[in-house]
């Protein structure tokens, strides 16, 4: 029998913490660019909502509510925003200095009140993480906490070639630390005919440019190698 997925989550999601002690009005986002008749994101409907606000945050302020307060604000660049702000260029005037970006005054926040600015460094990073070493290890130091907007990139395995007197010519993956031996090995060895004396490696330097080796058995192979199993003359 199939659980439903209330049944299949009992004693996971169905915890409570109860009510809050205190109430607070949390003010999202009411800032100029939604306000200002003009703006890219202006909105009928948002400068109606700000004026019903004034009065609530009156009554809350008289009641001793704490209101908080809640604006966007990106970097000029727009790094931090993402492909979301690619998606919606217009974000770029929600930066520091930019009127738009602002808070509207008719629900402008007191000097005591807080006003959370959702904002990141700004600065474009390129972070490379070694999966296999950090679960191999268990060191979780260079997992970094994913943020909105982030692109995860995931290249593709390395694999290299190798052809000749082998038993399954073709391309594979290379495995990390793989040695030449170990590359003939996962094309299925060696045929009857063919021998490891001359191996013949074809590389890729960083000009362009092949360049062929002849390695060792327990040398390293790189990623895009062509090997090439000559026949033995034996």
């Amino acid at each position: 029998m199939t659980a439903t997925r209330e049944q299949n989550y009992v004693g996971v999601f169905d915890g409570k913490v109860g009510y809050g002690r205190k109430p607070a009005v949390i003010v999202i986002d009411f800032t100029l660019a939604y306000t200002t008749p003009g703006s890219p994101f202006f909105a009928e409907g948002v400068v109606r909502a700000v004026r019903d606000t004034v009065p609530l945050l009156a009554a809350a302020r008289a009641a001793g509510v704490p209101v908080i307060h809640t604006r966007v604000e990106y970097h000029p660049s727009g790094a931090d925003g993402g492909w979301f702000v690619r998606k919606v260029p217009a974000l770029r005037k929600m930066v520091a200095g930019e009127k738009l970006a602002q808070i509207d005054p008719a629900v402008a926040p007191l000097p005591d009140e807080v006003v959370l600015v959702t904002t990141r460094n700004g600065k474009e990073t390129r972070i490379e993480i070694d999966m296999v070493d950090m679960f191999a290890s268990g060191n979780r130091s260079k997992d970094p906490q994913m943020h909105a907007g982030d692109v995860i990139y995931v290249s593709r395995a390395p694999q290299y070639y190798i052809y000749g007197q082998v038993q399954r010519p073709g391309m594979y993956g290379v495995d990390r630390g793989m040695t030449v031996a170990q590359a003939i090995a996962k094309g299925g060895g060696l045929t009857l005919r063919g021998t490891d004396k001359g191996v013949r490696v074809s590389r890729r330097k960083s000009d362009g440019k092949l360049d062929a080796i002849e390695p060792r058995l327990d040398d390293p192979i790189r990623p895009d190698d062509l090997i090439f199993i000559r026949e033995s003359i034996f």
